[in-house]
Formats: C-alpha cells, sequence, structure tokens
C-alpha cells in the first residue's frame, strides 16, 4: 500500500506508550499498518538505545562512523521490526551490499543471511523463497564487524526486478510504540531546538561536553553591520520589543523590558543599527507601474514556491512538539513561516537587492537564494512590501527622557576603558549610539549577530552561564515558564520546553561520533525540504498549493508544478549532480518556474554524500560509459526517436524544446542520473514513482521494440545511454517537432536567409539544408562561422515587432570555426599567426563602440552563387602582405554520420603565383594527436615544438571542449602540408598550406565534430 498523506501526531500514540507486546501477531491487516520500521540502535555501551522509525533496511557508516552522534562507532547492533506487504504469493529473493554480520526474516523463514568481514563490503545473494501473499512480520539484525560498516537490503519478486527495499510495503503498527521511542522523539525534538536557537552561542560547553557539542550544528543570526540600509529604523524597534508579535516563529527571543528603561534600551540599539543614514522612503514612483508589477509579483510568489514556507496569518500549534523526518509523520507543506507586514521593514528596492543574494546577510541558509533574476526580485518586492502595518513608524520614536548615563552604568561591567572614555566626552547623540552598541553585547546579540563598531567586530557576551550549570538547572532562565527581565524569553511552549530540558539531561553524554546519515535526515527538516518535496511518504506540496500553481503556469507546464520525489535519490542521482543542484544552481528543468532554493554550501554542502550514505549505498561519482561505436549510437538515435520509444514526444534533446509536457532534458542523463537507477526506470517507472508520465518501456523483461537488437532490453538501454551520452552535440533522432514561430523550413533544397545572428555578425548568411543541419556564414569576414543541428531558423525576433534581433538557431551548434578570417596568403615557409586577425578590422573584424574603420580591406567578399541542388558557393578574396591576392570559392555542405557531425568544404584557389595560400584548420587547447584515415591511432613527435605532415594521407585530430575534432584534407596539390604548431599565447593550430601554382588549385577539406573524447568513434569517417 503507497503512503501519501499519513498524519500521526506523536500525542496519538502516546496512549501505547505504557505497553510492551511481548508477543506481536504474525500477520495484520495491510490497512493497520503505519509507516516505518521500527528500529534499535545501540553500541552496547551507552545508558539506553536509540529507538526511531526507519524507512526501510538500510545503513552505512564509515570507520569512525555512527547511526547516531551520542553512539560508539567502535561497536553497534541494529534491529528492525514491523511488517512487510506481500501483494502477491511467489517467489522472492533477497540481496544486499553487505560488512557485517546481517541476517532478516520474513514470515518465520530465513530470507537473509550473510556475514562480511572483508576490508570492502559485498554484494550477497540470498537464496529464493517462496513467500505467501499478506502483511506478515519482518525481522532484520545487524552486527558491526571492527571498521566501516554497510547494509543496504534490496528484493527481488514476482513481475519486478531488483530494487532497494520500498518504503511503502513495509511499516509498523501501533502496539509495537515503546516508551524509549517517545523518549527519544523528545530529545531529537529537544536538540533541533537548542541548535536552531543557538544556545551553545551563549553557554559554552565544559571539557564533558565537548564531545556532543562538537556534533551540534551551529547557526549564526543575520549579519547587523548594515542592516540599517536595508530596515527602517522605527520597525527594527517595534521588532526589539517583541520579535514574536511580528513573526511568531522567530527563534529571535525578547530581550527588552516592557518599562521605560526597556523602551530607551531599545531606542538604543535601533538608533545604534541605522547608523547616520537610516533608510528612508523611497521616492515616488508611478502608481499603475507599482500595481503591474506586483501582480507579477504575487504570480512569482506562487509559482516559484515562496508560498510553501510563507503565509501570512501564521501561528505556532500550541503544545505541539513537531516530530522530525522519519518519525512516521507526513504532514503536507506547511508554510510556517509568517511574512508580517513587510512594507512596514523595508523598501521595495532593497528587498529586491536581498532577494537576490541572502546568504550575504542571512549566513545559516534559513532564508534560501531563490535564483531570481532582477525583474523577478523586483516584482516580488513590489508584491510583499505592499503590506503594511500603520502602527509602525518609519523612524526611531522620540528620544527617551532617560539620561543614556543612567542605563550605561548597569552595563559598564567590563566595557573597554577607551570605550568608557569616550561615552563620558561623547555628545548626548552619540551617548545613546555607543550605548546601544553597548546593549548589543552585554543583551547577548553579538553571541549569535555580527555587528561593528568603527569598523570593529563587537565581542560576543562572556558572562552567562556555562551549559553544564544550565543543565543542572533546567528550569530557570530562558527556560522558565516566565523568564525574568535578566533572561531572554523565548516564548517557548510547553512541549518544547520540556523536548529542551529532555535533552539537556541525556543529550550531551555520549561517543561524539561522526553520523553522516543523521544530518541527512535531520537536514530535511532543518531546511525544510518537505515541505516541497516528498520522501518516503512525507511531505510534498499541499494539494491546494499545487492548483494555485497550476492556475498561474503556463497550459504546457500546468500538468507538472511538483518537484521531483527525493525518495531514493541517493539511488538515483550521482553525487556530483546532487552537489551541482544544491550548491551550484543546476536544474534538470531549467523551464519550470518553481525553484529550488540554494542553501549555501556551508550549510547543505555535505549532502550530496549524506544522502548517498543515508540510504545504505556510498556516495558515486563515476559515471557508467559504455564503449562506443557507430552502430550502438545509430541503434540509440533511432530508440529514442519518434520511430522508437519516442522518448522526444516528452523530453527535451540537445536544448530543443518538446512541444507537449516536457521531461527533463536528455543529453544531461548520464551527468545525473546512475546506471543502475536508469536500468530499473526503464522497466518499472510506474513501481518507482507512482503516477509519473514516464511509460514502462521494457515490459518483464521484454522490449516493445523488436526490431533492434532483437528486443533484447540490456544492449538497447545501452544504446540509449551511450547515445545520449555525446550530450548536446549528437545526432539528433528522427521525428522533433518544429517548434512555434516564424519558423524557416528547407524541404527539398537548402534554404537561405541573409540576417543577422550571433556568432556571424549582421552580415551573416544562414544556410539551412534538408538533412537537419545547417550552417552560417560570416559575410564580413569572409568565413564559415558555425554549424547546427535541428530545425533552421526562427525569424521572429528579425521581423517581428520593431524587428533588428538576431535570428534564433533551432538546435544545438555543433562545431564553430576559430575566430577570425580563415585564410592567409604568404611567400614564407612557416606557418603564419592567424590570432591577430580575430580582432583585425582590415579583416572584417569589429571595432569597439561602433567605431568605423575607413583603412584598406585585406578581405572582401564577391558574393555566392547556387547550384542545380541549390547549395551555395560563396566567394571572397583575400589580400598578402606584398599585395598579392587569392580568391576563393567554398562549397560547404553538412553532413552526419554516426556519432559525428561534419561539414565537406570543397575550395578552389586562384593565385597567388608566387606564395602559398594557408588555410587555419582548427584549434585547440591541447596538443593535436594523429589517426590513419581509418581512424586507428597513429604516431606524432611534436617535441620540436611543432610537426609538418603529408596533407592527404592521415586523420588530424584536436580536443574540443569535452569531445575531438578531425581533419581530413584530400585532393590538395601536390606540396601540401599540415603544420601543427603551437598558437600564441597557448594553445594548437592546425594549418594547411596550399603551395604556389599557375592556376587554380582545388581540395576538399572533410571537418568532423564529436561530442564526446573518445577515439573510437572516428572510426569509419574517411568516406
Amino acid at each position: 500500500m503507497r503512503w501519501f498523506a499519513w498524519v500521526l501526531a506523536l500525542i496519538s500514540l502516546s496512549q501505547f506508550a505504557g505497553t510492551i507486546h511481548a508477543e506481536l501477531p504474525a500477520d495484520i491487516d495491510s490497512e493497520d499498518l503505519r509507516p516505518g520500521l521500527l528500529t534499535t540502535y545501540s553500541d552496547g555501551q551507552s545508558k539506553s538505545p536509540i529507538v526511531r522509525l526507519e524507512p526501510t533496511i538500510a545503513l552505512n557508516w564509515a570507520a569512525n562512523e555512527s547511526a547516531h552522534p551520542s553512539l560508539s562507532a567502535k561497536s553497534a547492533t541494529v534491529k528492525w521490526e514491523g511488517y512487510i506487504n506481500l501483494f502477491r504469493a511467489g517467489e522472492y529473493r533477497f540481496e544486499a551490499e553487505l560488512r557485517g554480520k546481517a541476517k532478516v526474516t520474513i514470515a518465520g523463514k530465513s530470507v537473509f543471511d550473510a556475514t562480511v568481514t572483508d576490508a570492502q563490503s559485498k554484494l550477497i545473494r540470498g537464496p529464493s523463497v517462496t513467500l505467501p501473499a499478506g502483511t506478515v512480520r519482518i525481522i532484520a539484525e545487524f552486527e558491526r564487524v571492527s571498521g566501516a560498516a554497510q547494509f543496504a537490503l534490496s528484493w527481488a519478486g514476482p513481475l519486478f526486478r531488483v530494487e532497494p527495499l520500498p518504503h511503502d510495503f513495509v511499516g509498523h503498527i501501533s502496539e509495537q510504540i515503546l516508551p524509549a521511542f517517545h523518549q527519544h522523539q523528545s530529545a531529537e525534538a529537544g536538540r533541533l531546538l537548542v541548535e536552531e536557537h543557538s544556545c551553545l552561542r551563549c553557554h559554552k560547553a565544559g571539557d564533558a561536553e565537548k564531545a556532543m557539542a562538537a556534533t551540534l550544528v551551529d547557526r549564526q543570526g543575520p549579519n547587523l553591520s548594515q542592516v540599517g540600509k536595508r530596515v527602517y529604523a522605527g520597525w527594527i524597534e517595534k521588532w526589539l520589543a517583541n520579535p514574536k508579535a511580528l513573526r511568531p516563529n522567530t527563534v529571535m527571543p525578547k530581550l527588552f523590558r516592557d518599562d521605560e528603561i526597556g523602551a530607551a534600551e531599545r531606542y538604543a540599539v535601533s538608533r545604534y543599527l541605522a547608523g547616520n543614514q537610516p533608510l528612508k522612503p523611497e521616492p515616488g514612483r508611478k502608481v499603475q507601474d507599482i500595481i503591474r508589477s506586483s501582480i507579477r509579483g504575487q504570480r512569482t510568489f506562487v509559482i516559484t514556491g515562496c508560498a510553501a514556507c510563507h503565509a501570512n496569518g501564521v501561528k505556532p500549534e500550541e503544545n505541539a512538539t513537531e516530530a522530525v523526518y522519519a518519525a512516521g509523520v507526513a504532514t503536507g507543506a506547511k508554510a510556517q513561516y509568517a511574512l508580517g507586514d513587510v512594507g512596514s521593514k523595508t523598501r521595495p528596492d532593497k528587498l529586491a537587492e536581498y532577494l537576490q543574494n541572502p546568504l550575504a546577510h542571512h549566513p545559516a541558509g534559513r532564508m534560501p537564494n531563490m535564483q531570481l533574476n532582477g525583474q523577478d526580485a523586483q516584482d516580488l518586492a513590489h508584491f510583499l512590501c505592499k503590506d503594511r502595518d500603520e502602527s509602525i513608524e518609519n523612524e526611531l520614536s522620540e528620544t527617551p527622557r532617560l539620561d543614556p548615563k543612567s542605563i550605561w552604568d548597569s552595563h559598564a561591567k567590563g566595557v573597554d576603558g577607551n570605550l568608557a572614555k569616550r561615552f563620558e566626552s561623547a555628545n548626548p547623540n552619540e551617548k545613546w549610539n555607543l550605548l546601544g552598541a553597548r546593549l548589543l553585547v552585554t543583551k547577548g546579540c553579538t553571541s549569535c549577530h555580527a555587528a561593528e563598531l568603527d569598523g570593529k567586530a563587537l565581542p560576543a557576551i562572556d558572562s552567562v552561564a556555562a551549559l553544564s550549570s544550565v543543565r543542572q538547572n533546567n528550569s530557570d532562565g530562558c527556560l522558565s515558564e516566565k523568564p525574568t527581565n535578566k533572561s531572554p524569553n523565548y516564548s517557548f511552549s510547553p512541549a518544547e520546553r520540556a523536548s529542551i530540558q529532555k535533552f539537556l539531561a541525556d543529550g550531551f553524554t555520549g561517543a561524539g561520533s561522526p553520523a553522516s546519515a543523521y544530518s541527512a535526515r535531520i537536514s530535511f527538516k532543518r531546511f525544510n525540504c518537505l515541505n516541497c518535496h516528498q520522501r518516503d511518504g512525507e511531505g510534498g506540496l499541499s494539494t491546494e498549493l499545487q492548483n494555485q500553481m497550476r492556475q498561474q503556469e503556463t497550459a504546457e507546464n500546468a500538468d507538472h508544478v511538483a518537484p521531483p520525489t527525493l525518495t531514493g535519490v541517493g539511488h538515483k542521482a550521482r553525487t556530483s549532480w546532487l552537489r551541482d543542484v544544491l550548491v551550484n544552481g543546476k536544474r534538470a528543468r531549467p523551464w519550470m518556474n518553481l525553484r529550488m532554493p540554494q542553501y549555501g554550501a556551508a550549510n547543505v554542502g555535505h549532502l550530496p554524500e549524506a544522502i548517498a550514505v543515508h540510504e545504505g549505498i556510498a556516495p558515486d561519482d563515476s559515471m557508467v560509459q559504455p564503449k562506443l561505436d557507430t552502430a550502438k549510437i545509430e541503434a540509440g538515435r533511432q530508440l529514442i526517436g519518434k520511430t522508437g520509444f519516442g522518448c522526444i514526444s516528452c523530453h527535451d534533446i540537445a536544448g530543443i524544446a518538446n512541444s507537449g509536457t516536457r521531461g527533463p532534458e536528455l543529453t544531461t542523463t548520464n551527468q545525473r542520473v546512475r546506471y543502475d537507477w536508469y536500468r530499473r526506470w526503464l522497466e518499472q517507472a510506474q513501481r518507482m514513482v507512482p503516477g509519473t508520465r514516464m511509460p514502462q518501456v521494457f515490459v518483464n523483461g521484454k522490449s516493445l521494440l523488436p526490431t533492434v537488437y532483437d528486443g533484447n532490453p540490456d544492449p538497447q538501454a545501452e544504446a540509449m545511454w551511450a547515445y545520449l551520452s555525446l550530450g548536446a552535440n549528437l545526432p539528433l533522432p528522427e521525428g522533433l517537432e518544429p517548434p512555434k514561430g516564424l519558423v524557416l523550413a528547407p524541404v527539398k533544397k537548402p534554404e537561405l536567409l541573409r540576417t543577422f545572428l550571433n556568432g556571424a555578425g549582421n552580415k551573416a548568411i544562414a544556410v539551412g539544408y534538408p538533412n537537419g543541419m545547417s550552417l552560417a556564414f560570416d559575410c564580413q569576414q569572409c568565413r564559415l562561422a558555425f554549424g547546427w543541428s535541428g530545425n533552421f531558423l526562427d525569424a521572429s525576433p528579425v521581423w517581428n515587432n520593431r524587428g533588428g534581433a538576431p535570428a534564433k538557431l533551432l538546435g544545438p551548434q555543433f562545431w564553430t570555426a576559430p575566430p577570425g578570417h580563415s585564410w592567409l596568403v604568404s611567400g614564407s615557409r612557416q606557418a603564419p599567426d592567424f590570432s591577430p586577425l580575430a580582432k583585425d578590422p582590415a579583416y572584417g573584424a569589429d571595432l569597439p563602440d561602433g567605431q568605423m574603420y575607413r583603412g584598406p580591406m585585406s578581405v572582401k567578399f564577391l558574393g555566392y552563387a547556387l547550384d542545380g541542388d541549390g547549395v551555395p558557393t560563396f566567394r571572397y578574396r583575400t589580400l598578402g602582405a606584398s599585395g598579392s591576392v587569392a580568391t576563393i570559392s567554398e562549397r560547404a555542405t553538412p553532413i552526419r554520420r554516426g556519432a559525428a557531425a561534419g561539414v565537406l568544404r570543397e575550395f578552389t584557389v586562384d593565385g597567388p603565383t608566387g606564395e602559398s595560400a594557408w588555410l587555419l584548420g582548427g584549434t585547440s587547447n591541447d596538443p593535436p594527436s594523429l589517426a590513419s584515415l581509418a581512424g586507428d591511432p597513429q604516431p606524432i613527435d611534436l617535441k620540436p615544438g611543432s610537426a609538418e605532415l603529408a596533407a592527404d594521407s592521415q586523420m588530424i585530430v584536436l580536443k574540443s571542449g569535452n569531445g575531438l575534432q578531425a581533419l581530413l584534407a584530400s585532393g590538395t596539390p601536390n606540396g601540401s602540408k599540415w603544420h601543427l604548431q603551437p598558437k600564441v599565447g597557448g594553445g594548437w593550430s592546425a594549418i594547411l598550406q596550399i603551395p604556389p601554382a599557375e592556376k587554380s588549385r582545388s581540395f576538399r577539406l572533410l571537418l568532423w565534430a564529436i561530442g564526446k573524447d573518445e577515439p573510437e568513434l572516428l572510426k569509419g569517417l574517411n568516406p
């Protein structure tokens, strides 16, 4: 049974807390099953074991790690107990990646029993066993051996292939819950509260507590150094009076009394933080502009995901302790952070700046960067700032009647002598400022917040009770039901106070072991990941919010607004991809308006590895790369296209969007996911993510396409993976739909358009060929500029509205020529340096800032002619330094063969009679290599610093990004040579020398571009 909306408050479990059932029923009704297996961790040393609910059976600890910081890494026993729902009777087989001793029994039968003590874990396969249908008992036990530990249980059964044991097939019944479970949950809630309220920033741990204290996550408060430039002084003063009155879920305590002294102290701190130039209201703007921006901002607030965490009117639940992830509670999205009346706090322009880089001010990452562009941030800021609390003034209140010295004296203990003298001699206004700075220290503000005086950091308070004292008197001070004026008032609920007290009593006794898996599960809670994502049956966007998002989305995206599930994401995603998503802003679905928040590497940088070990597997940055060959890639291309499985009907490919509901970009598949997950996904996607639009490609181990590899799923899956691994330069599949817009599409003959093209200038000729490939010629620099595959051009930017914008390429570029004109004429035997031509206006290069070049030109475009097939031959002239002239005719046609995209360039060179013509064939950052015409590697000696080679006898191979370029000259005149030589400033050039002659010289240069650095793909390219 799948778990989507279990709501199981901890208080509802308490009725079973005092009951221990010596014997549980062998089988139960599946409707009685609750999420999670009751799991007990023990190290044989701690006073009490860790008892919690786990979604499945998986662990992976390094030699120095344990399941929980309090447990020792030297030894461990683990026991999972509950029930497993077997839908069908039949043969099952269990296997595990194992290091240690493990056994599993189901319905009283042993299904797995193995021991691995080797240095590395091993995959152990258990025997096939016959199990009955029904919801039956499962018990798994693990014992650690010295060193690292791993136990990740998988299974296979009737009609499904091997998979990690899913969370939604296992669970527990209420009768299993013991008092130890509640005690641990309370302590864990207390631990999280202690971390989030930064208790140890004031109350320092002693020697006996340091081991466990070091395992707590530190939370730094917002930086106050420049807060007055972005927040109104009047709001700061109101905030300090009672933070929870403005934001009920804040962790900021109330620090100031409600009497005259408290008001004066708040005035002093607010005045100091506001600085010499406090924030003033923004100059007036057109009301209609603000209204339009605010309307757009309201949409941004919903569709980017802000509404998943933020809402107005939010109040904390009375006497409620929220369960930490995997405690068996599924709440759905909970917008628990009140926005307040943001317009009373700041201006739209300041808020927009903040929204684009909140980590600069809030380094703890609780407010993440939502990857908003400037317009989105401005619109959102206008929407948020439209709400104001009229009781909050922008300016400070009137100067208090109290003498600031009367307050200073009560806070002067320990103050720096120079600061004391400065206060005594200061004028009244400066005294209030200095008092504010001093109060930031004595009130404990600088224990959490960065603040400065005269450019120097203010010190943290050092006069509060040590942690050991707080633990002994955990009902006093901050934890008192009614804190005195001397203590911060956090307004803890009774349940929160009890949880903190429980943690203070027991939580600092233990080994202090690293616990990566534990850090992952707590991070899901700490950063509210389950407000958007669903994991193991918990969390996810609420139905109401999803409906709001759909109403605001475009029609083609409205069907899919929810983020991907986090269930099994460690098994799914490559570690490097998770890191890119979490800290580098990468997106598999960049077209989605819902954003992946960026919490900062310091806060979530550990998660890519921690999520994997939490699921019992090893972090894996390796990329599975099957051996590539032309036949395999062609098979993959066929399978991906419309005549195969039709993947491009839903997925983007090579940057080309499909015309319907959009799935992730296919060419990033091997960058994003692990091969074993991909292989399962093709066969049982609905089982892995119920409700997904992904169809079942392989059914019962058989392909739906018997014509490729005889319908064998394994080579078909490998072929698709190999094909997609070529990246954006792959040969495009059949059946791509033309996009919307003013699309030019060649049919039987090439289509030409003189237009503006980025990379080919404002005097470009775009040529689209019927084979789905296109070329761009730069008439100003007289060079073939680049080639692309896919559809031809969208001319809308050129012709629509006022026009004048470059035409849009409708496919990825597979080849780009080196910058600048590619021909030179020279009588020297040394190959010329082509580098200056890219910036030389005599060779067609643009001058900066719109300057005009009025000197003589060294190149001239002479036009083009079309042959009977409609293919253009471009003609241009280039001048040598001596005044000699070469006239070039170039006929270029794009071609495709296997994994390679190419351009056949057919040249005719007229003149000069006494000098060589030199063609820049290509460049590379790395030294070039050689291959035979058949594609086999050949030796090359570059030690002299360069090399000269016969033109037609081999293939010149250049590295190009992550791929290769291959140059094959044919039919060149006698004496033609390749010159491979270093470039000025680094890199290499491949330059073809065409010797002088009395008559025209014709030859061909075949250029191949391959998206992968795989020499095997060079074979078969020579026609």
